[in-house]
């Protein structure tokens, strides 16, 4: 995973909106990663209807963003 960034601290977490990754799903084919946040299936590159950004699935979580915050999502 290139470039990964810390996981969120507390008082980061307490700001953004609730979220839950249900589920992770990693293959060394970047078309068939996906990960379910809040209950909605999406891939690299998708937006969630929340806000949060999916940037990289990696073997080991996800990186994702929301606003300007960057942070790493383990499942």
């Amino acid at each position: 995973m290139s470039d990964r960034p810390a996981p969120l601290s507390g008082r980061l977490r307490r700001e953004l909106p609730p979220f839950s990754m249900t589920v992770h799903v990693y293959d060394a084919d970047p078309a068939r990663r996906f990960i379910y946040l809040n209950g909605s299936k999406l891939r690299e590159g998708e937006l969630s209807r929340d806000g949060f950004f999916v940037e990289e699935v990696g073997a080991d979580g996800a990186v994702l963003r929301y606003d300007a915050h960057r942070f790493f999502q383990s499942p």
